[in-house]
């Protein structure tokens, strides 16, 4: 970061530069945060390229830089002026990162609008056709849902925190392998996975609305147990103690407690609320089970 504001003073830029970020979500965080900070701020673009930054990451104008003790724990509130998306950009994204973005298209159609679950429980898709008309689509609709919550709670106060879920558990599993091995939303889609069970458990969804959570994650392909990211670590390298402890370090934590977004239903989230240590360790002592 310092080398890259570094640079930008070396070339000459002023308030009145523009940066324009071409890439995934890494790209689009950096330049973000880069522009939000550089002359208390400049103007940036996103150009997203992956389907991860087109259904989320390129819209809202959250920015930020991971820390080694945990996830995005420095960054700042920066809108874009515009975000260009280009699905043919698509065809020639790697299968791991394709499917990093159906994960985000699956919470966002989780917390806010069932029609678009079933819409996506509907749809034939295949890995191999690489549908760029199915996924452009995806990508409009998850942005309308996107841009509704953030036009009503940009910074984060109330429901912008239902685009979180999956995240807990899915930053402390990006903090455990040290941001290696394992994309984010491959870490998204076994957090999702878990926290769709801590809200059956705690009563607030049914056995089928989570069996049907279950099918879609595995309908595109995404990992759903902690077993089934690829990091080449032995079931063991996963211990509850120890992820409970990297769960702390969650920005939505507050007065000690880890707080979760979980679900009242397919299409309705509810707002972070504390779970117990306690009920934690039993939920991934129960999550452990179902690989």
């Amino acid at each position: 970061f310092r080398s890259l504001a570094g640079e930008l003073v070396r070339s000459g830029a002023t308030r009145q530069t523009r940066l324009i970020a071409i890439g995934g979500g890494v790209v689009g965080d950096l330049t973000g945060f880069l522009a939000g900070v550089f002359m208390r701020g400049v103007d940036f673009f996103q150009v997203p390229t992956t389907l991860l930054a087109m259904v989320d990451s390129s819209v809202g104008g959250k920015t930020a830089v991971n820390l080694k003790t945990g996830k995005n724990l420095v960054g700042v509130f920066h809108q874009p002026k515009a975000v260009f998306v280009l699905p043919q950009l698509l065809k020639s994204l790697p299968l791991r990162e394709l499917r990093c973005g159906l994960a985000e298209s699956v919470k966002t159609a989780l917390i806010a609008n069932e029609k678009l679950v079933m819409a996506m429980e509907k749809h034939s898709y295949s890995e191999k056709s690489r549908d760029i008309d199915f996924l452009a689509f995806l990508s409009s609709e998850c942005i309308k849902i996107k841009a509704d919550i953030v036009v009503k709670d940009e910074k984060e106060t109330s429901i912008r925190a239902f685009l979180n879920f999956g995240h807990t558990l899915a930053h402390a599993i990006e903090t455990r392998v040290g941001y290696k091995g394992v994309l984010h939303g491959e870490a998204v889609a076994v957090g999702m996975r878990f926290a769709t069970l801590v809200s059956r458990r705690l009563g607030y969804i049914t056995k089928e609305d989570e069996g049907r959570i279950s099918g879609l994650l595995g309908q595109y392909s995404l990992p759903a147990a902690l077993t089934e990211l690829k990091t080449g670590k032995a079931a063991g390298y996963w211990k509850a103690g120890q992820l409970v402890k990297l769960m702390r370090a969650d920005k939505k934590n507050q007065a000690g407690s880890i707080r979760f977004v979980l679900l009242d239903a397919i299409g309705n989230a509810r707002l972070p609320e504390a779970v117990s240590e306690q009920e934690l360790l039993a939920s991934l002592k129960e999550f452990q089970t179902i690989a």
